[in-house]
């Protein structure tokens, strides 16, 4: 994903960035290279009233169209598949795959109603388009996997089946996530033995040793 990004800033905003700069970049850096560089042809015309410029410039694509059907299929034997953008915010990037798919394939793009705010924000507005269903699956390439991957998280908190798909670029994303998972794990198994566990061995012991 890193090497997209550094692609899309050299491109359009003619900013060199090599990974390791990349990888610090905040949304209030993006704003501040968006502000002082030439604005893109791509821009929407309502950029200028648009107080976020990461919005329209970051993002290659903006369609407004959300969520729309990558493919043909009408099947309501399969649930449907739904993709994330990755960084350049359009789906179109999936209609091939989604072309040899049986069941209904939708694409959640990019528009300019989505917000910017944190990736766990993203996540819940797509899951809120996409509505309450029992079961989700999901596919996310690049930054879409990054998001997905929350979205995930989400509805599994919500006791929803995911069924959850990451292509590319969100492998360093996906390993850095795990391991915090399991750090948390190992410090709460660590601090339950110490707190409770070793306590009630003592306490049993000593019980024992009385009756003895």
């Amino acid at each position: 994903m890193s090497v997209e990004i550094s692609q899309k800033l050299e491109r359009d905003f003619g900013v060199s960035m090599n990974s390791d700069e990349v990888q610090q970049l905040s949304f209030a850096k993006l704003e501040e290279i968006a502000k002082n560089s030439k604005p893109s042809s791509k821009v929407a015309p309502d950029t200028e009233t648009d107080n976020n410029p990461v919005k329209h410039d970051f993002f290659l694509e903006l369609e407004e169209t959300n969520p729309i059907q990558l493919n043909g299929s009408e099947s309501d034997a399969k649930d449907p598949v739904w993709f994330v953008h990755p960084i350049t915010g359009s789906c179109s990037v999936y209609r091939d795959i989604a072309s040899r798919m049986d069941a209904p394939a939708f694409g959640l793009n990019y528009t300019s109603a989505a917000p910017l705010t944190s990736v766990e924000d993203l996540a819940e507005y797509y899951i809120n388009l996409i509505g309450s269903r029992k079961r989700y699956a999901l596919v996310g390439y690049s930054f879409g996997a990054c998001v997905v991957l929350e979205m995930a998280r989400q509805l599994r908190l919500s006791s929803r089946e995911v069924t959850l798909l990451l292509v590319d670029g969100s492998h360093a994303f996906v390993s850095e996530i795990i391991k915090v998972r399991i750090r948390r794990r190992r410090l709460f198994i660590k601090y339950f033995f110490q707190g409770c566990a070793l306590p009630l061995v003592k306490m049993i012991c000593q019980v024992l040793v009385a009756c003895l």
